[in-house]
């Protein structure tokens, strides 16, 4: 499949995130810290999927990719 073919599926499903997004902080959640508790949450259920794992991150990767997530989350509080 082209790149640009992949590009812009991606720019469309981040679309589609935007908007969920948008919705659910517009009527279902009022608060956005509900909102960053709840998909961080959400997050931590992916440790279920541990077993399943077969190439895992080492070293600096594996401190990178948790750190993101952190930020992520604590971006999602503050803004």
């Amino acid at each position: 499949m082209p790149w640009i073919i992949l590009a812009s599926i991606g720019h469309v499903l981040n679309a589609a995130a935007f908007i969920v997004d948008k919705t659910l902080l517009s009527t279902a959640l009022k608060r956005s810290g509900t909102y960053a508790a709840l998909l961080s949450l959400l997050s931590l259920a992916a440790i279920l999927f541990l077993p399943w794992v077969r190439v895992w991150p080492q070293g600096k990767a594996l401190f990178v990719t948790l750190a993101f997530g952190g930020v992520f989350v604590l971006a999602l509080w503050l803004f």
